[in-house]
């Protein structure tokens, strides 16, 4: 498949493609090429793909939650809103995902907020209140300022800073005034190391 939707690359130096059907597996070191086997993973779209600082590998499942894989025997657990599952999720439409600097999954959900896994404790925080569609789509970790920035589908940006494990402060961000109209769907936000600038990639 050619459609592309993610990146990302293992301590094994293999590099993870995320596709709308399955995963591919490119091995730099044994110059190989395969497919990820997996129920969940074959004929689904995979939105976002990251590792974490353990090595694993989290992957959107889009609209079947997320599975955790085990890079050293390519095993993966899967979290969803399934009664059954180890690790719940408050929506199986997962969007995005990102680890901070203190080893916290994040996720976005369409249209039921976001959240992050705290993988230590196996536990699950969800926060709401981004916009009427509460629809945020990416985010972005401010280390210097301790201030996350959530791109929403459809009403801006906002930033936010966390009070403690549970609580956080949410303040939209205006991005349209008389003179200077911006798309509130935005895709992507960074910041550039020079000027401390916020950037962001919106629809238009």
């Amino acid at each position: 498949n050619n459609q592309i939707s993610c990146i990302t690359e293992d301590k094994q130096q293999r590099i993870w493609v995320g596709m709308k059907e399955g995963i591919t597996i490119i091995d730099k070191k044994q110059f190989s090429i395969s497919a990820y086997d997996h129920p969940m993973v074959a004929n689904n779209r995979i939105s976002s793909m990251i590792t974490d600082h353990n090595g694993f590998i989290w992957v959107a499942l889009n609209n079947n939650g997320i599975l955790k894989i085990n890079p050293e025997n390519l095993e993966g657990v899967r979290y969803s809103t399934d009664i059954n599952s180890e690790i719940k999720l408050p929506a199986n439409e997962i969007v995005n995902l990102s680890e901070d600097t203190e080893g916290r999954i994040w996720f976005t959900t369409w249209r039921k907020g976001l959240g992050f896994i705290n993988p230590a404790r196996k536990k699950v925080y969800h926060f709401n209140g981004f916009g009427v569609n509460n629809n945020p789509f990416t985010l972005y970790e401010d280390t210097k300022e301790k201030t996350f920035w959530v791109g929403t589908w459809g009403e801006g940006i906002y930033k936010f800073r966390m009070k403690n494990a549970t609580e956080m402060d949410q303040i939209p961000v205006q991005l349209t005034t008389k003179n200077n109209k911006i798309n509130n769907e935005v895709f992507s936000i960074t910041k550039d190391d020079y000027l401390g600038n916020i950037w962001l990639m919106t629809l238009e």
